[in-house]
């Protein structure tokens, strides 16, 4: 009622900036007096500047994700620019956090012991075992698994350390990555920690692919809108094994500040199997498909 009646009196006094400025003033104390604790984590995001890793930049993103995580409100309440920007950030901020958690890890002397300091090592654990379970369920047979490709894999590819453990240790996984940087890092960890597999510095829409795989892994950030996410779709399943699944990772709902959204159902051209939307603290949704007859 305050802020209505504020409002009023700045458009009826247009041309009183001393009144103007008091309004404005007192709008802005009732902005943020009335905030929720994930509108709070939201403009403490925001208002970052440099994204490297450190205490601060740590604190405001690990709020933000606590907040995310626990919060019910909807994200159809949240301007669509405030969601994109956020996003944004999101993504940088996890690219630079990887890239030094790589080269950490790869340089030190027991890589296995200092991969599992990652702050985030249980989140791709507990992932890997959602993922894991739904090909389950989908039918396909861990065991029979020959060749994994990661699409979006970054330069801290944990995603294939937790899947390598799921699998026979004569399956191999390949990773894609249109990031140079991330291909040599992402090159350089696995080295370190021992896995086996090739890393393929091309856009994983771009198709062109030789081998035949078993499950190919969409990362949530391989793309931004559904159409990137039909792109890779289309370039890859005629490279994914008779029998063969695609995992497509997304978000839903407010989790979708974090990650690009789209619906199990929106893509085309393959069988929607199984889905999961995560209640605990994984934060990515995993659809399971399948090739469709030809």
């Amino acid at each position: 009622m305050v802020a209505k009646k504020c409002a009023i009196v700045i458009h009826m006094l247009q041309y009183n900036t001393v009144l103007q400025q008091i309004c404005n003033t007192i709008l802005t104390a009732l902005y943020y007096n009335t905030m929720t604790p994930l509108h709070t984590a939201i403009h403490a995001t925001l208002a970052l500047t440099d994204l490297h890793p450190s205490n601060h930049v740590n604190a405001v993103l690990h709020e933000l994700v606590t907040q995310v995580i626990n919060s019910q409100e909807d994200i159809a309440d949240i301007a669509p620019n405030t969601v994109a920007k956020v996003q944004d950030i999101c993504a940088r901020a996890e690219g630079e956090l990887e890239s030094y958690w790589s080269e950490r890890i790869a340089t030190a002397a027991m890589p296995h012991q200092v991969v599992e300091e990652f702050p985030y090592w249980d989140n791709y654990a507990q992932l890997a075992r959602h993922e894991v379970g739904l090909l389950k369920q989908s039918g396909l047979a861990l065991e029979n698994v020959k060749r994994m490709l990661i699409i979006g894999s970054g330069p801290l590819p944990l995603s294939a350390v937790h899947f390598a453990r799921h699998l026979p240790s004569t399956a191999l996984i390949d990773h894609i990555d249109n990031n140079p940087h991330a291909v040599r890092s992402g090159e350089a960890l696995l080295r370190a920690l021992g896995y086996n597999g090739h890393y393929l510095c091309v856009d994983g829409a771009s198709g062109g692919l030789t081998e035949r795989y078993d499950v190919v892994l969409v990362a949530a950030l391989a793309g931004s809108a559904l159409s990137d996410k039909q792109a890779i779709t289309d370039a890859v399943l005629p490279n994914v094994s008779d029998g063969g699944r695609l995992l497509m990772r997304s978000a839903r709902g407010i989790r979708g500040l974090l990650y690009p959204v789209f619906a199990a159902t929106e893509l085309s051209g393959a069988t929607l199997l199984a889905e999961h939307h995560p209640e605990d603290d994984t934060i990515n949704s995993v659809f399971i498909y399948g090739k469709e007859p030809s």
